[in-house]
């Protein structure tokens, strides 16, 4: 079957770049498909076909779902669900970059000149509801929320990764990923929010997105009369997915812990940009 959205080639995991053209109008929409961890050259690799495109003409979108607002109004139960989600979503990151990965925001840098068209956490905490909303924060609380000298927990958060880039290698998984729970939110809202920001302009758009986002994004733009244009542009996230095997031992062994880049003044990131 030939892949649509990420690949393994040659040992090397790969995520497609692909252009949409309407027929009436010509205009282009280059949809990138993007691993939301990587190594540098993964995100140069990527920056470099962005910057091409947006020198001849293109507006660049992208996702980033930040904080809200601090002065937004929010519910007691809004305002917690909200304060654990950015919380942890900070630790997360300080504690992949203590790993040698760098995320999506970091390794693109999102320059001033893009946009970004996303959901922010209020809303997407809004759109779950209090009950899901809740759930979802204390799930992400208990996966992030340990001290950043706990070498256990660290080694497991590695073996977690691990099997994160094992599993994320096939359209079947990416297909997956838009199910579930939470998925109506976190993936289908934010495609509808993200394809409304396409139809809003007449102009060529490079849309970034995570894998999860490709096949609901696709559809949108073939639903408003895009078609492919071309075969896809592949481009290597890693020349070799982390062992799990590696990661298991040096859970096993007590591997010491990262150092860790500390928080503002021992505090908890708060919720505002």
């Amino acid at each position: 079957m030939t892949a649509e959205y990420v690949r393994v080639h040659r040992r090397r995991v790969q995520t497609a770049v692909r252009r949409f053209t309407h027929p009436d109008t010509d205009r282009t929409i280059t949809l990138v498909g993007t691993y939301h961890l990587a190594k540098p050259d993964y995100w140069r690799d990527l920056g470099e076909v962005i910057d091409k495109l947006e020198a001849n003409g293109a507006v660049v979108h992208c996702e980033a779902s930040g904080p809200p607002d601090p002065e937004a109004d929010m519910t007691p139960q809004e305002r917690e669900a909200v304060d654990q989600l950015v919380r942890m979503k900070a630790r997360e990151g300080r504690r992949l970059t203590a790993l040698g990965w760098t995320d999506q925001k970091g390794g693109l840098a999102y320059p001033d000149s893009w946009r970004v068209v996303d959901l922010d956490i209020l809303q997407i905490v809004r759109r779950l509801g209090p009950v899901l909303a809740h759930k979802a924060a204390a799930m992400h609380l208990r996966m992030m929320d340990w001290p950043d000298t706990n070498k256990t927990r660290f080694n497991l958060f590695r073996v977690i990764i691990s099997l994160y880039f094992r599993l994320w290698t096939s359209d079947k998984s990416v297909l997956k990923a838009g199910t579930g729970e939470f998925q109506h939110v976190l993936v289908e809202a934010r495609n509808e929010h993200a394809l409304a920001a396409a139809a809003g302009t007449d102009l060529d758009l490079v849309m970034i997105w995570g894998l999860a986002h490709l096949p609901g994004l696709e559809a949108g733009l073939i639903a408003r009369g895009f078609e492919r244009s071309g075969p896809p542009q592949w481009h290597t996230v890693m020349r070799r997915r982390p062992s799990i095997v590696a990661a298991l031992l040096r859970l096993l062994v007590g591997w010491p812990a990262p150092t860790v880049a500390a928080e503002p003044d021992g505090q908890s990131p708060p919720s505002r940009p």
